[in-house]
């Protein structure tokens, strides 16, 4: 790997092979940052760079969530207050697994060459 990224954040101690989050959401046990780079150079590309991008995902994520939530009423009168509730729970549980270590937003930068 050209560059080293910084280590991936610890799994929460509830995570098995596969996790349910809530009745909507399952996800199978996953690789790493770290270890997609490993992937990605077992596929032949050169000089990866893989980046654990989490905390900057977090501050979009909380963004997006507070400019949603200041559209409260709009979004409960042309839809529904349920439907309202129902996308906060979904991106708070976004930032609840990021925060957990249970889902992470990577950046990968690799080069391949193909012969023709």
């Amino acid at each position: 790997m050209a560059a080293s990224p910084p280590p991936s954040p610890p799994r929460s101690p509830q995570r098995t092979s596969h996790v349910r989050f809530d009745s909507e959401y399952v996800l199978p046990k996953m690789l790493t940052v770290k270890d997609y780079g490993k992937t990605l150079e077992e596929a032949g590309f050169i000089d990866v760079v893989a980046v654990d991008n989490t905390e900057y995902f977090l501050q979009i994520l909380k963004g997006e969530l507070e400019k949603f939530r200041a559209q409260e009423k709009e979004v409960a009168f042309s839809y529904s207050q349920e439907s309202f509730d129902g996308i906060c729970k979904g991106w708070e549980a976004k930032v609840n697994r990021c925060k957990a270590g249970d889902q992470v937003w990577g950046y990968f930068l690799a080069k391949k060459s193909f012969q023709l």
